[in-house]
């Protein structure tokens, strides 16, 4: 499995990035029952250790964090990939919310622009228009590849239609527990990464589960976590992932543990039929609405 993955555009992105939302989110954390902590240091600590790729969005309010952030990480620009979202539920243009994020965080580009959701859309037209804004700023040279995040099939095979830049990746809550059906073998087909958002949700949330003794046995056997287990379980299948938290051991042994081990074609099968047995969405459980 490569660090970096290819995208239908030509684009090299990393295949684990260190996403600013989630935990970095007060909602979140106030659910859970979670500590503040310094979100500025944090992303330091991980782009020090190795993080290159970096997930953050327009409705994550966490702008002043990052950009102190990388002015304080001695990184060329050119070294780093950063994905962003446009909300498109707040009244601004793609190129209007594109603009002032980039101003916030002092950057010249994104390497990675999604459509955060599709809420917006009342019908399969509004998401083409969105689409063909999404397709102007990337004309535009402030952002290199652009795609959308929490759309179903449906909702992307309209963009397909009409598309003159097809979407690169769609972001999605991808687990053992929430797989999507054949959305991301579809989306695979189209030349579309599939991007997964709370990957270590069985082991951190969704216990107990069906998959749990499963995640135990491959860990000893590979001598690693069951947190190891369930992100590779994405990553081995040719999958990205975006993880966060604060724990800078576990996030540094993402990284380590990349190409230490590979699931066999075997492990990662079985790990999905026990997953089909459990549904469970992480995104529901912070008060998230469904997610499609």
């Amino acid at each position: 499995m490569s660090k970096v993955i290819t995208l239908n555009d030509g684009s090299k992105m990393p295949a684990i990035a260190y996403g600013v939302g989630t935990a970095h989110n007060p909602k979140f954390r106030q659910v859970f029952g979670l500590p503040d902590f310094d979100s500025t240091q944090l992303i330091v600590e991980a782009l020090n250790m190795g993080y290159r790729h970096i997930d953050t969005a327009e409705q994550y309010n966490k702008d002043d964090e990052l950009a102190a952030a990388l002015k304080k990480v001695n990184i060329p620009r050119k070294d780093l990939f950063i994905t962003s979202k446009a909300d498109c539920n707040n009244g601004l243009s793609v190129d209007e919310a594109l603009t002032q994020q980039l101003a916030r965080l002092d950057l010249e580009y994104f390497d990675l622009y999604l459509i955060h959701n599709p809420r917006f859309a009342k019908n399969d037209k509004d998401i083409q228009e969105k689409w063909k804004e999404m397709e102007t700023v990337h004309r535009s040279g402030r952002v290199k590849s652009i795609g959308v995040s929490n759309f179903t099939k449906a909702q992307i095979q309209p963009i397909l239609e009409v598309a003159t830049i097809p979407p690169t990746v769609n972001q999605v809550e991808c687990h053992v527990y929430e797989q999507h059906g054949d959305l991301v073998s579809w989306m695979k087909s189209e030349g579309i990464v599939t991007s997964c958002y709370s990957s270590l949700a069985p082991i951190i949330r969704g216990r107990p589960g069906p998959a749990d003794d499963k995640f135990g046995e491959l860990a000893a056997k590979y001598g690693v976590k069951d947190g190891d287990i369930a992100m590779k379980w994405c990553l081995d299948q040719g999958l990205a992932v975006a993880t966060t938290g604060k724990s800078l051991d576990r996030l540094k042994g993402y990284l380590e543990k990349f190409d230490k081990f590979e699931l066999t074609d075997e492990e990662i099968g079985g790990i999905r039929e026990l997953g089909l047995q459990k549904e469970f969405s992480n995104y529901m459980q912070i008060g998230g609405g469904p997610q499609f």
